[in-house]
């Protein structure tokens, strides 16, 4: 068996199992600060990175985008994430760039944010679904960001990445609209980008996603936070 094949099946097998006796869940609800409260409390506390706090207070954030922030917890998130300054990261099937922004701002001039949007999802769903995303190309703003499309079993960034990001996505992979996907490929796909053999960052794919609820259509609500570390 190869490397690849052995990641591959390590990766669904620990998805599969944190998943079922909620191991790597943290319900929305738990986190600190309660519902509405969490980035206020975490920021408070002094445990959210300076780059983060800057990030998520960036004027130029959609007014709707920021008013998800106290469901969506970013603060928090990416905290426990640990991208920093001059990280490379991808946003997996970045949709509306809710996090792609505050990314982008994190990880500043040195690094680099890479949009990733398959084209399934382009053909299949609304364009507003993606109309964030699509939006900043051109932006100077967010000249660190590069927006990919691809089939989404061939995500493939130009450059190793520090970090994989997706969040409220990786069950959509089953559904039809994505074909549905051949996630084991997809999974390798996303390993390439982070060689083993560079593990001098902290490397993870961090998917924030419903463990029990599927899409309708193309839209999902938050109500976990499910981490998967590698290296």
């Amino acid at each position: 068996m190869s490397y690849m094949q052995l990641c591959t099946k390590l990766f669904l097998a620990l998805f599969g199992v944190c998943t079922a006796v909620e191991w790597c869940v943290v319900p929305a609800g738990a986190a600190p600060g309660g519902a509405g409260g969490g980035n206020a409390a975490v920021a408070a506390s002094g445990a959210v990175p300076a780059a983060v706090v800057a990030a998520i207070a960036d004027p130029a954030r959609p007014a709707e985008q920021v008013a998800d922030d106290a469901a969506r917890r970013p603060a928090e998130v990416l905290a426990f994430a640990g991208v920093a300054p001059g990280y490379r990261v991808a946003d997996f099937m970045s949709g509306g760039a809710y996090f792609t922004r505050i990314l982008s701002r994190i990880v500043g001039d040195r690094g680099h944010v890479y949009a990733f949007l398959p084209e399934e999802q382009l053909k299949n769903c609304a364009p507003e679904e993606t109309a964030g995303t699509r939006g900043i190309v051109g932006d100077a703003h967010y000249a660190n960001v590069t927006v990919l499309r691809a089939p989404v079993s061939r995500f493939r960034a130009p450059e190793p990445l520090d970090l994989i990001w997706t969040s409220l996505n990786f069950h959509d992979l089953y559904d039809s609209f994505m074909g549905p996907a051949n996630v084991p490929q997809v999974v390798v796909s996303l390993a390439r980008s982070q060689p083993p053999a560079s593990c001098s960052r902290n490397r993870a794919i961090c998917c924030a996603t419903p463990p029990t609820t599927m899409s309708s259509g193309c839209s999902i609500r938050p109500s976990a936070v499910i981490p998967i570390r590698c290296c």
